[in-house]
């Protein structure tokens, strides 16, 4: 029997290079080859921060110095190219586009790294297969597949780009004056987008300043009855409290056994607690330029002032779960902008009559997709 050989269970580069080709993506296969690896290197390094250890995880033999191979499944020279599409059309990242690099990076992880680790699984297939279900029956599905160091490199990547930059290049919608759009509608529309940012800022503001709150009064009832056993100043109990850092490692440590509320938990309470209040449409006019200058000020002056009061785990974590709000924006002032052109393409309509054709054209999707399996 002939040996096996990487290429029959994993994507190389050229290979993908070859598929791109066929399929109308590229025409220099060769040139492609070399400009692929080179992006799909400088992602990973400089954006993603990856150490040279965590890259090799790509690399065959896990070695440094191996070439670029990928899972096997079909869709990987797909993935890649979308990959790759993502870091060359934008410099920020949404939230959408940080679940889907996540993914396509857990998916190119080849599940073996040389034709010994092949042969290996080969020869012991029952063993590993026990020791999956072993896994599986103490630990959740997504636990299982979860990989932390890549989750964590591609969060500190989207958490950086949070940026005004970020938000006047990916989140705020500008009208195009050229689709029949009034002045006076325009005016609108720059009104709503400013209102929905001035009430972001207002909910998030009670979330942070609660969320200081509770992890002080958090400090206080997990390391009061510690500071009172090891007799300490109230200058370094109130140090504590407030900022969880006091100098005094023995009090840290002990407090490290504690139960803390997690960063996820925290603010998903909070969010429950103070609701978003969304603007009435039209209340407020104002130009394009006067709309994007007050969002200026609001996105960067509230970052600033917020991130003195917090630690850096909470902190990170809910400026992430507040852009992904503002994201949410767009699309509803997208969808205002669209009601408008429609009324004064077709006359007056009220927007559930909207959802009500998207709601058929779903179904008649959903109609088509099974006639085609049937």
């Amino acid at each position: 029997m002939a040996q096996k050989s990487l290429q029959q269970y994993v994507w190389k580069i050229s290979t993908i290079a070859r598929v791109w080709k066929e399929i109308g993506c590229i025409e220099d296969e060769e040139k492609e080859a070399e400009k692929i690896e080179r992006s799909f290197f400088k992602i990973l390094k400089e954006k993603l921060k990856m150490s040279e250890e965590e890259i090799s995880g790509y690399r065959s033999n896990g070695n440094v110095n191996g070439q670029y191979i990928f899972a096997g499944n079909y869709e990987v020279p797909l993935y890649l190219k979308s990959f790759l599409d993502i870091f060359d059309k934008h410099k920020y990242i949404t939230a959408e586009e940080k679940r889907k690099i996540y993914g396509y990076l857990v998916s190119f992880l080849p599940t073996y790294q040389s034709v010994k680790e092949f042969k290996d699984a080969e020869n012991n297939y029952d063993e590993i297969a026990k020791e999956i279900k072993l896994k599986f029956e103490f630990s959740d599905l997504g636990d299982y597949y979860e990989k932390q160091d890549i989750k964590d490199g591609v969060q500190e990547f989207y958490l950086e780009s949070r940026t005004w930059g970020f938000f006047e290049e990916r989140i705020f919608f500008k009208v195009d004056a050229k689709q029949f759009v009034s002045i006076n509608t325009r005016r609108k529309i720059y009104g709503y987008e400013y209102k929905w940012v001035e009430n972001w800022k207002i909910k998030w503001e009670k979330i942070m300043d609660k969320a200081v709150k509770i992890r002080k009064l958090e400090r206080f009832d997990n390391g009061y009855e510690i500071c009172h056993r090891l007799k300490l100043e109230k200058e370094v109990r109130q140090k504590f409290y407030e900022e969880g850092a006091c100098g005094d490692k023995k009090l840290e440590d002990l407090c490290q056994r504690k139960k803390w509320i997690d960063s996820a938990t925290l603010c998903d309470y909070l969010c429950s607690k103070y609701p978003f209040q969304e603007p009435d449409y039209g209340a407020n006019t104002m130009s394009k330029e006067e709309c994007l200058e007050k969002c200026k000020e609001i996105v960067t002056d509230f970052w600033e002032s917020q991130q003195k009061k917090f630690d850096e785990a909470d902190f990170d974590y809910m400026k992430g779960r507040a852009f992904e709000e503002l994201e949410d924006m767009r699309s509803v002032v997208e969808r205002k902008n669209h009601e408008e052109i429609c009324r004064l393409e077709i006359g007056e309509i009220e927007p559930e009559e909207l959802d009500e054709l998207y709601a058929i054209r779903e179904r008649a999707d959903k109609a088509r997709e099974k006639f085609r399996i049937i």
